[in-house]
């Protein structure tokens, strides 16, 4: 697991193709790892930025009302620019009450 960069993406719930969460939820925690670029069924997106980092890929990707940070593997399809589709990984959102308290 990383520690901090990117950071984590903080969305809400329903957001982007997200589950509403559990009972309680105002914020909906992503880790950039867990974001799938080029997912099919996924919502429309665009990239904004890429950086590639040897061994990987960082792209800073805009959905809907707001960008992600997104983690790829340095071969991933992606430039400035180019249209595509986001996915968050089932069972990765890690939710938050409105106190930001986590929610098991």
């Amino acid at each position: 697991m990383r520690r901090g960069s990117p950071t984590i993406n903080l969305l809400s719930p329903g957001a982007r193709g997200l589950p509403d969460g559990p009972s309680g939820a105002k914020t909906a925690g992503v880790r950039p790892e867990d974001v799938s670029v080029g997912a099919a069924g996924g919502v429309s997106a665009r990239v904004v930025n890429d950086e590639h980092l040897g061994a990987e890929t960082v792209a800073l990707i805009e959905a809907e009302a707001g960008t992600i940070h997104a983690l790829l593997p340095t071969a991933a399809p992606v430039s400035e620019g180019s249209e595509t589709t986001i996915a968050v990984r089932a069972g990765a959102p890690i939710w938050f009450d409105g106190n930001v308290r986590l929610i098991p």
